[in-house]
């Protein structure tokens, strides 16, 4: 008996330390792996069915993507154009590190490398920030470092 208030301690401790921000590193970094793949319904798996989705720039891609199905959509000819595009994770922030089902932000800094559709090499960096409102994501802006490219990444 006297050893499983330790425990029970010890456990509150590791979580408070550990939260539900490693749940949410751990979810982002499985998301960006399943993107990679090209498996884009486990990519959107965790995204709310209103969810938004913002890409930056002035290609015909760019502007505000709204509702599931129509992200869907834009990342099923994202991937068209870019089939070999592969992400790296360098970074991902916190807003809350331990936080209880409310909401949250997470950004997530990026590299990504491989070539378009037409066979162009295109090497990019950016963050995205992602708004989570209990177990979904209810938001995606993306930030990219060299957006002024993006027209020319996408062929046009």
């Amino acid at each position: 008996m006297r050893f499983i208030r330790p425990v029970i301690l010890l456990g509150c401790c590791i979580f408070m330390l550990t939260g539900c921000g490693s749940l949410s590193k751990i979810k982002a970094k499985s998301s960006m792996e399943a993107m990679n793949r090209g498996d884009v319904d486990t990519y959107l798996k965790d995204w709310a069915d209103d969810a938004v989705f913002i890409y930056p720039g002035n290609a015909a891609a760019s502007g505000e993507v709204k509702g599931k199905k129509a992200i869907r959509e834009w990342f099923d000819n994202w991937r068209e154009m870019f089939p070999d595009l592969k992400f790296t994770i360098k970074d991902i922030y916190l807003k809350n590190n331990i936080y209880f089902g409310n909401s949250n932000v997470m950004a997530v800094h990026w590299e990504a490398s491989g070539t378009n559709k037409f066979g162009r090499k295109v090497n990019s960096s950016g963050i995205g920030v992602v708004t989570m409102n209990g177990t979904k994501i209810s938001k995606v802006q993306d930030y990219i470092f060299d957006a002024q490219k993006l027209k020319e990444f996408w062929g046009e």
